[in-house]
């Protein structure tokens, strides 16, 4: 007790934040992260602040067609922020967008499609980066719509499925986090599948 100081509390409104599910992202002292809800649409925002809590800003606010509702956090990858969003895009499936640390350049680099099963849809999670290449999961996509993991190459946009889930005993289905990359190899968790259908570590 006495140890948790609150930096700053969201409220959803026009011009701050609200319901975050993510972490933050430090870099040159400020915090950079995102929310599901706030903006002007409601809809979610990129936000920066100071790391005791003061200025505040939102650098971003979804509208729906740029992407909506964010569930996982940011990446800073070549001095842009990198992130994905669970809903919106031209396909309502979420989109891969990047932004200057400084709210500047917003764009969507990839609009995910779950009509089709080369794609995946409704990311609920963060990007991890190595070798010039972007990696995350999908909770819906690929050919049984149960989820895929995925690459971006950072300099084409051109973007691969690597996985796509079944979710029967020997795989997973619907991931909703993030991966982690060591030794070359990628690993990560999807919420339902498996022997018991709770789940699987990959």
């Amino acid at each position: 007790p006495g140890d948790l100081t609150v930096l700053h509390p969201f409220t959803a409104s026009a011009s701050d934040g609200g319901a975050p599910m993510s972490s933050v992202l430090e870099s040159g002292g400020t915090l950079y992260g995102l929310s599901p809800f706030g903006g002007v649409s409601n809809m979610g925002v990129v936000f920066r602040m100071n790391k005791d809590g003061s200025s505040y800003t939102n650098l971003h606010a979804f509208t729906g067609v740029n992407g909506k509702y964010p569930f996982g956090g940011l990446l800073l990858y070549s001095g842009n922020l990198y992130g994905m969003t669970s809903r919106g895009g031209s396909n309502n499936a979420g989109v891969l967008f990047q932004i200057g640390t400084n709210g500047t350049g917003f764009s969507v680099r990839h609009h995910f499609d779950d009509r089709d099963d080369r794609d995946g849809a409704l990311p609920w999670g963060g990007l991890i980066q190595s070798g010039g290449k972007l990696y995350g999961m999908t909770y819906n996509g690929g050919l049984t719509n149960r989820g895929v993991v995925f690459s971006v190459d950072a300099s084409t946009w051109a973007y691969t499925n690597l996985h796509r889930f079944n979710g029967g005993p020997a795989d997973g289905k619907h991931p909703k986090g993030d991966l982690l990359l060591d030794g070359g190899r990628l690993y990560g968790m999807t919420s339902e599948g498996g022997t018991n259908n709770n789940g699987v570590i990959f």
